[in-house]
């Protein structure tokens, strides 16, 4: 329990330190005898000491006296209506109403969040952030230590190797889609195949803009554990990690204080990692079998489960498509053969009408 909580904190922790509310109490702290300022929640002062001149106050911004508005990069903030001068280029999230609004500061909670671009207040959607990052890498951590059991188990002796096929939709720091795993059993030399009818879980990336949206991906790897296909039919769970950040991971999996450090580094190394990044994907079945592959997969650094139904040679399925051709074959022949009969009867008809006319 203290090793979970441990790793839970790291991220909430390290977003924490990357983006403090504000400057100036650290610097009334690490000098106390020079200026220091006391403000309301909207950066109001209240009051001051010390008489040395500064422009840079509330929040750590700078302060223009001569239009009395704060410079905050993309637009002025009047303190006095807690509203920026302009309206707001960012055009919001619709699961977060206060985000939609044009003029408001922070989203209207000053206490808990900063604006220093004046695009958004980022305390808020960090925080987030950093809850979906360490929900996922806590997944990855976990299913990463109970593939390597597995594999030792089995001794290492690889069983099949897998081809997984994947269109996912990304949003809102979720994943879900759909695809096809096709796996090549090396003890039979048969190729089977599956549908994956479903998969669900945790995308951080999908967060942002730029990583929404629907997108195709692949990988190939192999299976260990595996008496028959069907040792990965059923239900699965699924860690996909960027190659650019898989090299920490070793060091979650040695000992707590390694996954302290490497989960802080994880979860600052997400939110930059590429769609274009190769991955590597953990999985394991209910079934019974582990697998590893690589590839380049859309739901970067995302843990997720997913339904596979059962495998079929494709000797099974040829078999099966081959008789759903033939009595197809079947249908038309006899269709074809029954609208040339009745054509016959209605050409004969026709004739003997003519000559009984005659």
């Amino acid at each position: 329990m203290i090793y979970f909580w441990r790793q839970f904190l790291a991220a909430l922790l390290s977003f924490a330190l990357i983006f403090p509310l504000g400057s100036e109490a650290k610097a009334a702290s690490a000098y106390p005898n020079t200026v220091t300022y006391d403000y309301d929640a909207f950066g109001n002062l209240i009051h001051s000491t010390g008489s040395t001149p500064n422009n840079y106050l509330y929040s750590g911004e700078q302060f223009d006296p001569d239009l009395n508005l704060y410079y905050n990069r993309a637009r002025y903030l009047n303190v006095s209506t807690g509203r920026f001068w302009s309206m707001d280029s960012f055009d919001g999230d619709v699961q977060s109403p206060m985000s939609i609004h044009k003029y408001l500061y922070a989203r209207c909670d000053p206490s808990n969040t900063v604006d220093p671009t004046g695009r958004e207040g980022i305390a808020d959607a960090m925080a987030t952030v950093a809850i979906y990052v360490t929900g996922t890498t806590l997944s990855t951590i976990l299913i990463g230590g109970v593939f390597g059991y597995d594999v030792s188990v089995a001794g290492g002796k690889i069983d099949a190797v897998l081809l997984s096929l994947r269109l996912d939709e990304n949003y809102g720091g979720y994943v879900g889609g759909s695809g096809a795993d096709i796996v090549y059993m090396r003890d039979t030399g048969k190729v089977f195949l599956a549908a994956t009818y479903g998969e669900f879980g945790l995308n951080p990336l999908s967060l942002f803009k730029g990583h929404r949206g629907l997108a195709a991906s692949w990988g190939v790897g192999v299976a260990f554990g595996l008496a028959s296909a069907n040792g990965l039919s059923g239900w699965a769970a699924q860690a996909i990690i960027p190659g650019s950040v898989a090299h920490l991971l070793p060091g979650a999996f040695c000992n707590s204080s390694g996954s302290w450090g490497a989960l802080c580094k994880l979860a600052k190394s997400a939110k930059n990692v590429s769609w274009r990044d190769f991955v590597f994907g953990i999985g394991l079945s209910t079934s019974g079998a582990s697998y590893i592959m690589g590839g380049v997969h859309a739901n970067i650094f995302s843990s997720v489960v997913s339904y596979d139904s059962q495998f079929n040679s494709l000797d099974e399925l040829g078999s099966y498509w081959r008789g759903v051709v033939d009595k197809g074959l079947d249908v038309a022949r006899r269709s074809y053969f029954d609208t040339l009969q009745n054509l016959s009867s209605h050409a004969d008809s026709y004739v003997a009408d003519v000559f009984s006319l005659n």
